[in-house]
C-alpha cells in the first residue's frame, strides 16, 4: 500500500502521524498487550499507535531502520520532515507529562 501522507503530530518522540487514517472497518486493527520488558517488532511502513502514556514513568523506545543499499532517500520527503521536527522544537509549545492516576504522587 505504499506509505500514507503523514504530518507533523505534535509529539515528541513520535514527530509524525497519519493525516488519515485507513477506515477501521476496512482494515482491522490488532491489539498489542506489552508488558515491562517486552519488544515489538515490525516493518517500518507498519500503521501503528500507542495510548497515553499515564504513568509517572518515562515510556522509552529504541527505533531502527535498515535500507537496501539500492535504496534511495526521498529529499524532498527528508526536507519537510527536519523542516516540521525543527519548527516543533523552537515552538513555545512543549509536551505535557500525563499526571498518573490511583494512589501516585
Amino acid at each position: 500500500m505504499g506509505v500514507f501522507p503523514h504530518q507533523p503530530s505534535g509529539v515528541l518522540g513520535a514527530s509524525r502521524g497519519l493525516v488519515d487514517p485507513p477506515a477501521a472497518d476496512e482494515y482491522a486493527e490488532e491489539v498489542l498487550t506489552l508488558n515491562p520488558g517486552d519488544i515489538s517488532l515490525h516493518h517500518v511502513n507498519t500503521i501503528h499507535r500507542t495510548g497515553p502514556n499515564r504513568t509517572p514513568h518515562q515510556r522509552r523506545n529504541l527505533g531502527f531502520s535498515y535500507h537496501s543499499s539500492l535504496a534511495s532517500p526521498d529529499k524532498i520527503a527528508l526536507a519537510q520532515y527536519e523542516r516540521d521536527l525543527k519548527e516543533f522544537l523552537q515552538s513555545e509549545t512543549k509536551p505535557e507529562r500525563p499526571k498518573a492516576k490511583g494512589n501516585l504522587p
